[in-house]
């Protein structure tokens, strides 16, 4: 069974000495070259720099056969903060969704970005989808932190935004652009997480509580 072949972790990038060497260079080689492919394949005016990838909290990979098959990043943020609004992540988000949201008091927030998956994995070359799987994950790991909703920006161009809404992410703004390309922005809350029981299996915690359950 396809589920069998797969395996999910989160790397800790605020601890880089808890991660292996050749680990840690495998997820950040393979975010660096399919991120320049999606460059370059639409001309985009946008530069790559490894602090996109080192000033993330962790990254989500997931593996096909102890090969990477995707990865995306994520990074925690406080609305309280001035300095967190005035991040350059904020730059797309309309000032009014940013007071909205602290209105609400969903003040602390962790944005998921950067999703890629390999390029012989993509769309029906590969089922069930692993960009479907990426984005149920994304909602199980909200269970796991301290945010009260995850954020995100989806690249148009990337096909991702039916996956966010059939996992329960909230169309917070579209119709914007982003480096010269269109752009959606989504929330995600805990309520509203759809996480399935093949997902659940999959998440790190999950498997940790079973193993402990028949030790």
């Amino acid at each position: 069974m396809i589920w069998n072949r797969l395996h999910y972790e989160i790397l800790n990038l605020k601890n880089p000495e808890e991660i292996p060497s050749d680990k840690w260079n495998a997820a950040y080689s393979f975010w660096k070259a399919q991120w320049n492919q999606f460059i370059q394949e639409h001309q985009l005016e946008e530069t790559l720099f490894s602090d996109d990838f080192t000033r993330s909290d962790s990254a989500g990979v997931l593996y096909l056969d102890n090969k990477i098959a995707s990865i995306i990043l994520y990074k925690e943020r406080d609305l309280t903060r001035e300095s967190s609004k005035d991040d350059s992540y904020f730059k797309v988000w309309p000032k009014e969704l940013i007071e909205q949201l602290t209105r609400d008091r969903v003040t602390k927030v962790m944005s998921a970005g950067y999703l890629t998956v390999h390029p012989l994995l993509r769309g029906e070359k590969f089922q069930p989808s692993l960009k479907n799987i990426m984005v149920e994950l994304v909602g199980r790991h909200l269970g796991e932190t301290s945010a009260h909703a995850m954020i995100c920006v989806t690249n148009n161009l990337k096909g991702v935004n039916g996956s966010t809404e059939r996992c329960g992410w909230t169309l917070a703004a579209s119709g914007l652009q982003h480096f010269n390309h269109p752009v959606n922005l989504y929330v995600l809350t805990r309520e509203n997480a759809k996480v399935s029981p093949e997902i659940e299996n999959l998440y790190p915690s999950s498997k940790q509580k079973r193993n402990l359950k028949t030790a």
